[in-house]
């Protein structure tokens, strides 16, 4: 007599070939979107990064003009910078004296500029209350990086204030790192 089995079950373990197929194929998509994204998140912290080296190099030329109460200058030559002091006596043979050397890491593709400017300022100097003396007006550097997509501005005003700011914004309660009306920060 034939009759039914007992006991038969019949469960399915794992995936099939179709829903492995598509899981790949969902896992290449998302991955592929992510890189790009990291990699524009990438570039763009190094547009930061060099502009906070940027205005720490700045603010060292400031302090130390102020603390060695002389004239100090900031120096940037091109993905380098200097900070050196100026001599009291331009009669003098003194030369300048170099406080200290730096260097914008991870610099490869950005680049500064200088708003409304065909090139940068290369020598800010300070006074020894830390204001501007030359230029002989503010400074807006522009750091900005060809794969990236966000920019960085650097302003210095003829009283000495620094700050940093997005000059893709625009100042507000909502943007706080925005630039003003006049686009300094």
């Amino acid at each position: 007599m034939l009759g039914k089995p007992k006991n038969l079950a019949i469960s399915m373990v794992g995936f099939g070939l179709i829903e492995l197929l598509i899981t790949i194929s969902l896992l290449g998509i998302l991955t592929t979107l992510a890189v790009d994204n990291f990699g524009t998140w990438i570039q763009d912290t190094k547009s930061r990064s060099v502009a906070e080296s940027l205005q720490n190099g700045i603010r060292l030329a400031q302090t130390e003009a102020v603390k060695q109460s002389q004239k100090t200058s900031f120096i940037l030559k091109g993905k380098n910078w200097t900070v050196q002091t100026t001599p009291r006596n331009s009669s003098s043979s003194t030369t300048s004296q170099t406080i200290h050397n730096g260097a914008f890491a991870d610099a490869g593709l950005v680049t500064i500029s200088e708003k409304n400017k065909t090139s940068p300022t290369t020598q800010l100097t300070f006074n020894s209350i830390g204001r501007l003396t030359l230029p002989t007006s503010d400074v807006n550097y522009i750091v900005s990086n060809s794969h990236g997509k966000r920019r960085m501005q650097v302003s210095i005003t003829i009283a000495g204030k620094m700050r940093m700011c997005d000059p893709d914004k625009n100042l507000s309660a909502a943007n706080p790192d925005g630039v003003d009306a006049n686009g300094s920060c």
